[in-house]
């Protein structure tokens, strides 16, 4: 009998056994679901926030990282809040032929232009403008300079013969014209 015994403990053992590793297994495989359950939201939710990140910021291209510093940024932005006279004299100081400066008086003069105030740039920096010898400032920049002196002049002609055309008919004595029709 102490062998039968010994066969029930030793069968009761093996059943135990394999009821704990079967509860292990589960245990595992939940404990492995859950994990990849959450590792699997994680991902979604990353690529939500990637997708989300690329329609705001658009990704920058190799080709336009090489570009300068100067093309990437809004350098118009805050050019309302400049004055006319600081504008024109910016658009007038016309020697220097650096790249920076360059740019800093196109600016300066598509803002004025903009304004409709071109008429505060002096004719001497305009006719610069216009004949643009080193093709500095591009075509654009020149039909506008080109057009302000054509109005200017076309401008000054016209005063020119209104007061040609007073100054005749003021000059002209009323006895004269009398003396001229009998």
């Amino acid at each position: 009998m102490d062998c039968f015994a010994v066969i029930v403990l030793e069968a009761a053992d093996e059943e135990s056994t394999f009821w704990i590793k079967l509860l292990m297994l589960v245990v595992i495989g939940a404990g492995l679901g859950v994990y990849f359950l959450f590792k699997s939201r994680n991902r979604a939710e990353q690529q939500t926030r990637d997708e989300i990140l690329e329609t705001i910021i658009e990704p920058v291209s190799l080709a336009e990282s090489i570009q300068p510093f100067a093309k990437k940024r809004d350098l118009a932005g805050g050019m309302e809040l400049l004055s006319r006279d600081f504008l024109a004299g910016v658009v007038e100081q016309t020697a220097s032929a650096d790249n920076r400066h360059i740019t800093i008086r196109k600016l300066c003069f598509n803002e004025l232009s903009r304004r409709n105030e071109l008429s505060a740039i002096s004719s001497a920096a305009l006719k610069i403008y216009t004949l643009d010898e080193d093709s500095y400032y591009g075509k654009t920049i020149r039909c506008q300079a080109m057009a302000e002196l054509a109005a200017r002049t076309l401008k000054e002609q016209q005063n020119a013969a209104e007061i040609s055309a007073r100054s005749s008919t003021h000059h002209v004595p009323a006895s004269s014209t009398a003396h001229n029709t009998r």
